[in-house]
């Protein structure tokens, strides 16, 4: 089976994911993968058994930018001629983006389309806007089977859409981005640091850690907390500003470089006020390290509560500082539970099986795609 991989945003979490997907993938029998990336992406994850072609892609033009700009549509057709070179008896989007508005209409009148929706609602915010719904909306509608990570996504992606047939949505796990934790570092865990990774956007309620923060140094003087990602720190300064227990790391965090910030941790907090998953977790896992989120979204589909973290409730604090506390307080409990969430990892978030499970919906799709082509 020929598969060709799509990932317009090539970079962070995204090309992570798409990365490790194409290459166990690749190791199954009679599977060729050609991965579409936009030009001068970092291709360094990638094993040689994957086909890479490059796009001259717009990453982050709106709708109306697009239309306003025929320069920027006269992309596509480069675009068109990349994919229809690769052969493909499958082809899967890896999230959704502006150009699919254009070209999914397109493709699927040729191939068999999958997509892995990380994302089936906005996140509030900047996040949330009308370009986003509708990069959304076109891949939900458009795609012959799709891929959430999660059950609750499912369940939203079929109140959103009741006409979609629920066995064509399949759940599947995040995966394990143990790859991370090979990058060679000798830094050592720091005693009561917590980290708080990733992009800061206003749906990770970042102000409520800092209200956290507060309350565990007023009884444990020497705690840090480190934020390392990039995004705008703004809405946050001013209490920020008031606080000393902070390390601010305010820039986008190269992979050769997350290995020492989560191995500086003791601890690694989500106080999200809203969520579908997160690739922070398994990261978490792969360096042995325990949790501390809230119930929102997915994220207690990977975390077990008192067994490889603790969940709290979003927008509460008091409950977040408490569950800090309780783990810089208890070594034992702390290491165990980091332990935990490592064999829950090997166990559970395996590319091997997610790789075995996509493969079985690509064939489902292809022979759908064909049972309905010979029909019209």
């Amino acid at each position: 089976m020929r598969v060709t991989l799509i990932d317009l945003w090539g970079r962070e979490g995204m090309l992570h994911y798409v990365s490790q997907l194409a290459n166990n993938l690749a190791r199954l029998a009679d599977v060729q993968v050609t991965v579409v990336l936009p030009k001068g992406s970092d291709v360094g994850l990638f094993e040689p058994s994957v086909t890479l072609g490059f796009v001259d892609v717009v990453r982050d033009a709106s709708v109306g930018e697009l239309l306003l700009a025929p320069m920027r549509l006269l992309k596509l057709p480069q675009f068109f001629r990349t994919v229809r070179r690769t052969r493909p008896d499958v082809v899967h989007l890896n999230n959704c983006h502006v150009w699919y508005i254009f070209t999914l209409p397109w493709l699927r009148q040729r191939y068999p389309i999958v997509a892995t929706m990380h994302d089936v609602r906005p996140h509030p915010g900047q996040d949330d806007s009308w370009r986003k719904r509708k990069e959304i909306d076109t891949v939900a509608r458009l795609s012959h089977r799709i891929f959430v990570h999660g059950e609750k996504l499912r369940q939203q992606l079929l109140t959103t859409y009741p006409l979609l047939p629920p066995d064509n949505i399949t759940v599947i796990p995040l995966g394990d981005f143990s790859f991370l934790a090979e990058y060679q570092t000798n830094v050592r865990e720091e005693k009561h640091t917590a980290l708080f990774f990733g992009r800061i956007r206003a749906y990770r309620g970042l102000q409520y850690l800092v209200e956290a923060a507060r309350a565990v140094g007023r009884r444990v003087p020497d705690a840090r907390f480190v934020i390392a990602g990039d995004g705008d720190l703004r809405p946050y300064l001013q209490m920020l500003s008031q606080e000393t227990h902070f390390e601010i790391h305010n820039h986008y965090i190269p992979d050769h470089e997350v290995a020492g910030f989560f191995r500086r941790a003791s601890v690694v907090v989500l106080p999200y006020t809203e969520a579908s998953q997160s690739g922070v977790i398994p990261i978490a896992y792969a360096f042995k390290k325990p949790v501390v989120a809230t119930r929102v979204g997915c994220l207690p589909d990977v975390i077990e509560d008192g067994r490889t973290g603790l969940l709290v409730p979003p927008r509460d604090a008091p409950a977040l500082a408490e569950a800090m506390l309780k783990l810089f307080g208890d070594d034992g409990l702390r290491r165990t539970l980091g332990q935990n969430g490592y064999r829950k990892m090997r166990k559970e978030l395996g590319w091997d099986k997610i790789a075995s499970t996509t493969l079985g919906v690509y064939r489902e799709a292809v022979r759908g795609w064909k049972t309905d082509s010979s029909r019209s």
